[in-house]
């Protein structure tokens, strides 16, 4: 399950997370790898994603700013914040929705100044991402596509309600 989990989230990262809009993201033509160089780019982004996504964080459970550095040849890397901008005092309800048979749905209601904490980070960090990390590991990193001002933040879990559960409640 852990490694299914890590796919998944590579493969968002890869689709969302990249930035540059040349080499780093559209080295497939068709499917296909076109030359050494290509798959060699194509190697060094899993690997990369893999190793920012399997890494433990020695950081409290929160909310963190992920940006991506980008480097001369390409070979770019994903930067997590040392500080989280949100955490457990930022939120004022949380509600896990179980959705059917389908994984669950988090809304993250946050408080006065955890809104303003987030609508300052969204404002500012369109195309970075947001990793909520729980237990030393990041759960989730959607990527900032708007500024976000009511204070609210879905989630939409891939791991099963009672696991979703578990997290939530670290959370609070």
């Amino acid at each position: 399950m852990k490694h299914t989990l890590l796919i998944i989230g590579i493969m968002v990262s890869s689709l969302c997370f990249s930035q540059n809009t040349s080499e780093v993201v559209d080295v497939i033509n068709n499917g296909k790898v076109e030359n050494n160089e290509d798959r060699d780019t194509q190697n060094y982004i899993a690997e990369y994603l893999t190793s920012f996504f399997d890494k433990t964080y020695e950081k409290p459970d929160g909310f963190y700013l992920v940006i991506e550095q980008k480097t001369p040849n390409n070979k770019n890397t994903l930067e997590i914040e040392s500080i989280a901008f949100l955490n457990s005092t930022d939120i004022k309800n949380i509600i896990l929705n179980k959705n059917g048979n389908k994984y669950p749905t988090v809304l993250f209601e946050l408080n006065e100044t955890g809104s303003r904490k987030l609508k300052k980070i969204t404002s500012e960090n369109f195309g970075n991402g947001i990793a909520i990390i729980v237990d030393k590991k990041i759960i989730t990193m959607p990527m900032i596509v708007a500024e976000i001002s009511d204070g609210k933040l879905e989630y939409n879990s891939i791991l099963p309600y009672n696991e979703t559960e578990l997290i939530v409640n670290k959370l609070k």
